[in-house]
């Protein structure tokens, strides 16, 4: 989609996308979708399936594979500590290492596993 956008082969344009930022195009998505998530997990009285499909992650398996990838919790666990007000700092440092993956060439630097 965004490859007949820019008028390039898709091939090309997530070569640049890799070089100019150090990340894929999909690490870049989900990082932005978790980014929301966790936004909203903030925010809203959301449910985790209403998150998930506002942050364009209608399958609900993989929005909580990709969430406890980024953030190592499930997006439950997440929801739970923000409800009962136990997000500190510790929660906050790691959105801060995800923010820092999207400006970053080196794709692996404070990457959370």
């Amino acid at each position: 989609m965004l490859a007949k956008e820019f008028h390039k082969n898709a091939s090309f344009l997530s070569g640049q996308f890799s070089k100019e930022t150090g990340m894929s195009m999909t690490d870049y998505i989900h990082h932005a979708r978790i980014r929301a998530a966790v936004q909203y997990f903030n925010t809203t009285q959301m449910s985790v399936t209403q998150v998930a499909t506002s942050v364009g992650m209608d399958n609900f398996g993989y929005f909580s594979r990709i969430f406890r990838r980024e953030i190592r919790m499930s997006p439950r666990e997440y929801k739970k500590m923000v409800s009962a007000g136990k997000v500190g700092n510790k929660i906050r440092s790691i959105i801060v290492i995800v923010k820092k993956n999207h400006s970053t060439k080196n794709r692996n630097k404070n990457r959370i596993y």
